[in-house]
C-alpha cells in the first residue's frame, strides 16, 4: 500500500471520528465506545476497500498477459500458414 492510498484512508478514519465526536457533542454526550468502534468501522471498509482494488489490479494484470499470449500464438499461427500456404499451391494476393 502506498501514500496514495493510506492518505484517503487516514482521512476516511479521522473524519469518522471527528462526525461522531461532534454528533455526540450535540448530546453533551461523550461516549468513546462508540467513537472507536466506528473508527473501526471505517477502517474496516477502507481495508475492503483497498483489498479489492489490489485484486482488481491483479486481474488486470492477468488478464493483458493472456492477451499478449493469443497475439503471440496468433501471429506464429499465422506466419506457419503463411509457410504452409505456397507449397500447397496457394499463393497470398495483396
Amino acid at each position: 500500500m502506498n501514500m496514495k492510498e493510506m492518505i484517503p484512508s487516514l482521512v476516511m478514519i479521522v473524519s469518522a471520528f471527528v462526525l461522531v465526536e461532534r454528533h455526540l457533542a450535540l448530546y453533551q454526550r461523550s461516549d468513546y465506545w462508540m467513537m472507536i468502534s466506528a473508527m473501526v468501522l471505517v477502517a474496516s471498509l477502507t481495508v475492503i476497500m483497498t483489498i479489492i482494488g489490489l485484486r482488481l489490479r491483479r486481474m488486470e494484470q492477468q488478464i493483458e498477459a493472456s492477451e499478449r499470449i493469443l497475439r503471440i500464438n496468433m501471429e506464429e499461427i499465422e506466419e506457419m500458414i503463411e509457410k504452409i500456404l505456397p507449397s500447397v499451391g496457394f499463393t497470398r494476393s495483396t
